[in-house]
């Protein structure tokens, strides 16, 4: 058996597993001991570099599919992740004042992370059939 068959069938899932796994301690463990409020430093920063990096992959996925790439799925995925992301750090950094609108824009978010998987599947399929 061809070992890039056997990392594939055993070793991707393993890791995965183990990953998810590992995580359920670390997250009770957080929920215990952080604090409730938190200031923090280089906010501006964080926010600025994620989007510019949501941007980015925007901007990945619409080249891609304007080229009719085979890597439209990938980055369509990548793209819808971090828009998740995205909204859901909106609504929890969000005021109680805020948090209707941060709802408004979970909404648009899924919406628009739904529009694009639906076009990135449809070039697949596009794309399959030329080849």
């Amino acid at each position: 058996m061809d070992i890039t068959k056997i990392v594939d069938k055993y070793f991707r899932p393993f890791v995965a597993s183990a990953a998810a796994i590992f995580l359920i301690p670390w997250v009770l463990y957080l929920e215990l001991v952080l604090p409730t409020h938190y200031e923090a430093y280089h906010w501006r920063g964080a926010w600025v570099g994620f989007d510019i990096g949501l941007v980015a992959f925007l901007a990945a996925t619409a080249i891609l599919g304007f080229r009719r790439s085979h890597l439209l799925s990938i980055a369509a995925f990548s793209t819808g992740v971090l828009l998740l992301v995205d909204v859901w750090f909106d609504i929890m950094t969000a005021s109680p004042h805020d948090r209707p609108i941060a709802l408004i824009l979970m909404g648009i978010g899924i919406q628009i992370g739904r529009r694009i998987y639906q076009l990135a599947e449809k070039a697949t399929d596009d794309i399959e059939h030329e080849l």
